[in-house]
């Protein structure tokens, strides 16, 4: 899992999430000083030297 601030260019990992053999995840996140702002959260495969890499479409998170 990636996060990039609002106004940024650079994306940050945040953690390393596993799939299980159906492709599925399920994650909770730590939020910490570094990424307790307005920004994109994206999941992002690094790819494999038989998979492509690939990453999700990014969602937006306000923080209050």
């Amino acid at each position: 899992m990636q996060f990039k601030a609002r106004g940024s260019e650079t994306w940050i990992p945040v953690k390393t999430v596993g799939f299980t053999s159906t492709g599925r995840i399920s994650t909770q996140v730590t939020v910490k000083r570094e990424v307790a702002q307005d920004g994109w959260y994206r999941l992002h495969f690094a790819g494999t030297p038989t998979s492509s890499a690939s990453a999700s479409t990014p969602d937006f998170v306000d923080v209050q």
